[in-house]
This record gives C-alpha cells, structure tokens and sequence, in this order.
C-alpha cells in the first residue's frame, strides 16, 4: 500500500505532499484539479503509455491523460522545471531535454525496476522513439470506453486503462462471471459471451429454447459500466486502483454496490474522484473509518490545494448533500 504520494509540476498541482490511507476519496468542484491529481498518478499506471510507433502516435493515452502538446501536463506549461510523482518507492520524472530537442520519461516501479522513454517532438506531434522493457506496475488507472473492442489477450486483472480484455477475463474466471449473472438476472438483464469471437452480447429468452442476442453496443451504459468495474475492482488484488467518477452514468443502486464492493476489497488500495453522494456514502458507511480520508480539493491561487476533511466536519456535511455544501469545505 503506497503511504505518501508527492506530486510537482503536474498542470495545476503545482506542489502535493498527502499521507495516504486505503481509501482515498478526492471531492471538489469543478475544475478545483482532483482529476489532475489522479492524472499525475496515473503516469506511474501500467497501460498509460502509448506503443504505437509512428509520427502520429500519442506519448500517452489521451482517455487518461488530458492534454493536446505535451507541455500542457506541466505548470503553466513551463518546460523548465520538470513533472515529479513519487508514490513511496515508485517515482517518475518527465523534464524536456532542450539539447536533444526529446522529452524524456524516467520510471521506477515499486520494486526499483527502472524504465526510460523518449519522445520527439516535431511541431505538436509527438513520436515515440524507443524504450527499455515495458511499464508492468501494480499501480492501475481504469477509464471506461464504449468504443473499445475485446480480445482474447488474457491477464490476472482487467487490463488497464480500457478493459479491452474484459470477455477474456470473465471466460477465464467461472467465479465471477456467476456473481455478475446472479447480479444480473436479479434484473432480467442476461449476459452471453462467445468463446470464439469474445465478444459480449445481451441475450433475450423469447420463448422456450429460442432466444436472440443483441449486441454490447445495445446494452445500457449503466450495466456497460457496472460489469467494467466489477470486474476492476474483483479481478485485482494488492494493487492500487486509480478510478476518475466512477458513478458516470450509471444508476444509484449499482454506484453504491461497486462503493460495497470496494469496500469489501480490502486488499486493494483506492484513489477515487467523485462528485456523488451515493458513493462516498456507501463508502463512508462499509470501508472501515479508520482507512478511509475525504479530501477536499479546492483552487488557491491558481493552484490546486488538499485537506483532509475531519470526520466530524465531515458527518455533519453529510446530513445535508455535501456537494452543494463544498465551499464550507474551502472556507475552513
């Protein structure tokens, strides 16, 4: 479990020293920066970085990582001082290299493997030059994509940042699949998967041995959501998920059941965003209280500010709805 996070130079982070605990829940308004703090995370993630070759590839996945030239990742896109992120062993470092016109990024994983990558950048195209070894880390950004397509690559977990080997998953793990079906069927809503194409459908029973089955792109994006989660959250175990609103789109009932989930899965580590009441109230209810901080993120000065909301200010706030209270979290 990462104990402290320091972040410098990311956008509007401009300087973040937290302490961390298992549950780490970022509330604020908008544009107050909590998703620049999830971001800069999540370039320690496995699955951030783009290996596509070519003139027109992305240094970064642009799902995760905000961003049309890669000086805006830094502080008032200041090239002079470089991007910071240290997560207790892990760290990296972005700076732009002025004499080899290349930015370069220098990784080092939990266990201090350590990693390096160049990117060239002609005008406001960036092309990937080359690396020794790839990003495995156990730290792990999950971003939900409609469009993404499944295969049968095959892990443990479900691959960051897209899930884009979910069906495999779910085949490869009998287990989960029956609890997803059980959580399903409670609403007449039946998954199917095809073992040759993975591909994931819903199927309709319309009458005794006839059935029809309609495509993912058919399925409500609530259920889509829900079923990625999930499985987020099951398949991994002693890492560190990194979740930008998970409540998008999705109804009530199944934002507080992945919050209960995540809760129960108390051998990961979390770092959420969030701007739904539900969630942190599932959270705050099920997560043990002495491993769960709120934290309230607010701009000062153009800069993105933390405090760790005191549980006492916290339970009162949460009488009324919290997210319509947060400038009394700023003004404190």
């Amino acid at each position: 479990m990462i104990e402290r996070i320091k972040i410098r130079n990311y956008k509007s982070v401009q300087e973040l020293d937290l302490p961390c605990k298992r549950y780490n829940v970022f509330i604020g308004d908008t544009s107050s920066g909590k998703s620049n703090i999830l971001e800069a995370l999540s370039l320690l993630s496995q699955g951030v970085i783009q290996f596509d070759r070519g003139l027109n590839a992305h240094a970064f996945d642009k799902r995760v990582i905000r961003y049309d030239r890669l000086s805006e990742l830094f502080t008032n896109a200041d090239l002079r001082e470089p991007i910071t992120v240290e997560a207790d062993a892990a760290d990296v470092n972005v700076h732009f290299d002025q004499k080899d016109q290349l930015m370069k990024f220098r990784f080092t994983d939990m266990d201090g493997n350590k990693s390096e990558y160049h990117f060239q950048m002609p005008g406001n195209q960036v092309q990937f030059n080359g690396t020794n070894g790839s990003l495995d880390t156990v730290i792990r950004r999950y971003q939900y994509d409609p469009a993404v397509t499944f295969g049968q690559h095959w892990f443990t977990h479900l691959a960051p940042t897209d899930g884009h080997n979910l069906s495999a998953v779910l085949l490869h793990n009998p287990e989960l699949l029956s609890e997803i079906d059980e959580i399903m069927t409670a609403k007449d809503i039946f998954i199917s998967i095809d073992r040759d194409t993975y591909k994931i459908s819903q199927r309709i029973d319309i009458a005794r041995n006839v059935s029809v089955h309609l495509s993912w792109a058919t399925i409500s994006e609530t259920i889509k959501r829900y079923v990625f989660l999930y499985t987020a959250v099951r398949t991994n175990q002693n890492a560190v998920l990194l979740l930008d609103e998970p409540e998008q789109n999705t109804f009530p009932f199944y934002t507080a059941h992945i919050a209960e989930i995540m809760a129960r899965e108390v051998t990961n580590q979390y770092f959420i965003t969030t701007h739904n009441q539900y969630l942190l109230s599932a959270l705050l209810d099920k997560a043990p209280a002495d491993q769960i901080q709120v934290l309230a993120t607010f701009r000062k000065d153009k800069e993105t500010v933390v405090r760790p909301v005191p549980y006492e200010e916290l339970e009162e706030l949460m009488k009324y709805d919290l997210f319509l209270n947060l400038d009394k979290l700023a003004e404190a």
